[in-house]
């Protein structure tokens, strides 16, 4: 670990596994001890989720001598017992010969192996080939040869979302994500709220399950804003027609979305400025200083009720020749 790490850890003493969580070194070596049935090469960091004095949530994908694996650990408060327990049960109901996951009560740590995911419970559908059909038919009809289909990791937030790239054939066809069960009512009443309007483009929903609350949008080809951007070979007439879409976007009704509120997003900024002040103390007041100023400044704002994107940045821009796709309306409100 660097030595921002070890600040950390050495200020959050409500999280005992913290230390392990976030030492990739240290992680494998319990895996070994715990008699996990993976022979480990190596562990890499994917993700990490934490909220200072409450869990910490690292996904670590592990180089096997068979391949890549996907697990996720996370660490609990002492006073969690009965949170860790419950986990303890369904690891057992599962079978540890069969991999799940298991619990470290000395550490207060919780490891899960995919598709043994505690809050995307339909990832278990990804198991065996018929598992996984009979899920695709569900999204897609039995009759489709998509439910034939084979996915491919995208990206995984453990216990948040999955993203996977389905191909059927070889080729590419949609991209399906998976939720837990209380984002999914919000997300997938989002999925509708926008339309085609003059350069702009929003992914078609294909194919849906609530039964197993996931989404599967269409495959599109295109070149991401963020690569022109970074290479330095971006067009500025595409910036204008990245700016008219959003635009086009914003005048739309969107019907079904969420309000969000200026008092929700101040409580927002308020939440970003108490981690920051953990993570960096000697910037805690700078940090603060920063969001007071917004707050502020939003007081004064006239009320205007349009729809937003909720998670613009150039990566959720894809370029189609004169189109532009917009991606990702899951945070629209």
């Amino acid at each position: 670990m660097n030595s921002y790490d070890e600040h950390i850890v050495a200020r959050d003493r409500a999280l005992p596994g913290l230390r392990t969580v976030l030492d990739p070194t240290a992680f494998m070596e319990m895996l070994r001890q715990s008699q996990f049935p993976l022979d480990l090469t190596g562990a890499t960091m994917t993700y990490i989720r934490y909220k200072p004095g409450q869990s910490c949530l690292v996904g670590y994908e592990l180089a096997t001598a068979v391949g890549v694996e996907q697990v996720y650990t996370k660490a609990y408060r002492t006073d969690e017992h009965d949170k860790l327990a419950k986990a303890s049960e369904r690891f057992s109901g599962e079978g540890k010969s069969e991999g799940g996951g298991f619990v470290d009560e000395a550490r207060f740590l919780l490891t899960s192996r995919f598709p043994h995911d505690a809050k995307l419970r339909a990832l278990r559908r990804l198991k065996t080939a018929s598992d996984r059909s009979h899920l695709l038919g569900e999204m897609f009809g039995k009759s489709t040869p998509l439910a034939a289909g084979h996915l491919d990791l995208i990206r995984y937030k453990p216990e948040r979302r999955y993203v996977g790239r389905l191909d059927v054939d070889g080729a590419p066809v949609a991209v399906v994500k998976f939720y837990t069960d209380s984002a999914y009512p919000g997300i997938r009443a989002r999925s509708s709220a926008f339309q085609n309007a003059g350069p702009l483009r929003v992914t078609p929903l294909v194919g849906h399950s609530d039964r197993y609350h996931a989404l599967a949008f269409e495959w599109l080809s295109g070149d991401r804003l963020t690569e022109s951007l970074v290479a330095g070979t971006t067009d500025p007439r595409v910036v204008e027609q990245v700016g008219l879409s959003l635009a086009l976007m914003h005048g739309q009704a969107g019907e079904g979305l969420p309000a969000r509120t200026a008092d929700d997003e101040r409580r927002h900024l308020a939440g970003i400025a108490e981690s920051l002040a953990f993570l960096l103390p000697r910037q805690a007041a700078y940090a603060e200083g920063i969001v007071r100023r917004i707050q502020e400044g939003m007081i004064h704002l006239p009320r205007v009720v349009r729809p937003t994107h909720g998670d613009f940045y150039a990566k959720q821009v894809l370029i189609q020749g004169d189109e532009i796709q917009l991606l990702d309306f899951d945070e629209s409100a």
